[in-house]
């Protein structure tokens, strides 16, 4: 998604960066980039925008120009970085959003609606409120060609994003009936209300209804934080373990379960596996095994390498052997399948690992800068 790849971009500028504000200007950071041709200059004033807060209504209108202006994730990525910055005392802004709000274009309520969560302005929450309370037009932002009925499809799911995160409990009703109607709502339940949310996921995974279980997939594939995570592991444990259970319920729960499983709760889903006697429960387990980034993960994962008659699945497993195993002790199981591996092309991807690998090592260390 679009949208999220962008906010995500934003948010670790905002919190990797420094908050001082750079010593430019941000109408004068804006008129520089709008300016430039040389690329290299362009990523350094992005980099300088996303590190400045706005500290008058030209610098947001400016910075509402770049996000308006440039469709590319990285200016628009630096410009809400940028307006992330703000916070509750910044009030002066509020009359500038809340205009913002109530124009008709949605790329001028998205931006306004992403500068309030930061704000807080009380007298602007009933303006979301009724951008979120809308009908969809669409099922998905991916159901139109049309660009503005996807802007129209954004806006109003970052203002239902912006409800669940401003008013908590209170947005869980609207959020569950959008999430009926354009089933990517249900990830605003995941990522805002997972324990609440759970139960209801599970029950419309069953459903006969496609709308359900569309929002049921959705919401279970969602990121959810691994504190809400480790509150529900025991129900998500139970319920993937469920041969009753729908695949998506036992597929994503046991992924979200190893995702929050320490060392001994891996452990224990090892034996669990070795004790267990059916063929999916034993793949649910091990999917869970190897969410968990643990160590534990490598012999079976070795055995998956080896033994797995799926190409893509031996394919998987070489790659997470990669992440895990130090190199000196991934490169003869690289070796190994780029010499035995019956598919082609596997033997091939096994091989460039292996070449991949050795450059990295083998590259000089960087020079530290001189001290000064």
């Amino acid at each position: 998604m679009i949208i999220a790849a962008i906010l995500a971009v934003a948010l670790f500028q905002a919190r990797a960066q420094s908050t001082t504000a750079t010593d430019e200007s941000l109408w004068h950071l804006h008129d520089d980039f709008v300016s430039s041709t040389n690329r290299a200059d362009q990523v350094r004033l992005l980099s300088e925008i996303s590190q400045t807060k706005p500290s008058s209504p030209q610098d947001l209108s400016d910075l509402f120009d770049l996000f308006a202006r440039y469709p590319q994730n990285s200016t628009r990525a630096a410009a809400v970085a940028s307006v992330s910055r703000l916070g509750p005392d910044d009030y002066d802004f509020a009359p500038m959003l809340r205009d913002y709000l109530a124009q008709p274009d949605s790329k001028t309520q998205f931006f306004a609606i992403l500068a309030e969560l930061r704000l807080r302005d009380p007298k602007a929450l009933p303006l979301i409120e009724k951008l979120a309370a809308q009908k969809f037009s669409v099922k998905s932002a991916e159901n139109t060609p049309f660009p503005g009925q996807q802007d129209d499809w954004w806006t109003q799911y970052e203002a239902l994003n912006a409800l669940a995160e401003w008013e908590g409990d209170a947005a869980f009703k609207l959020v569950k009936k959008q999430a009926l109607s354009a089933p990517d709502v249900a990830r605003i339940l995941a990522a805002h209300f997972w324990p609440k949310a759970l139960p209801l996921l599970v029950d419309w995974a069953r459903s006969d209804r496609q709308n359900r279980k569309d929002a049921a997939h959705q919401g279970l594939s969602a990121d959810v934080s691994l504190s809400d995570l480790r509150l529900t592991r025991a129900t998500m444990l139970a319920l993937a373990l469920d041969p009753k259970q729908p695949d998506d319920v036992r597929h994503y729960l046991a992924i979200k379960a190893g995702l929050c499983s320490d060392d001994a709760q891996v452990a224990a889903l090892v034996q669990k596996r070795q004790n267990a006697k059916d063929a999916q429960t034993k793949l649910y387990l091990l999917g869970a095994i190897y969410a968990s980034r643990n160590p534990r993960a490598i012999p079976l994962l070795e055995e998956d390498l080896k033994t797995n008659p799926d190409p893509e699945a031996r394919r998987g497993a070489l790659i997470e052997l990669k992440e895990l195993m130090p190199p000196a002790d991934y490169r003869p199981l690289a070796l190994w399948s780029s010499q035995n591996d019956a598919d082609p092309a596997l033997r091939d991807f096994a091989q460039n690992s292996i070449a991949v690998s050795s450059a990295a090592t083998a590259a000089p260390p960087q020079n530290p800068a001189p001290a000064r």
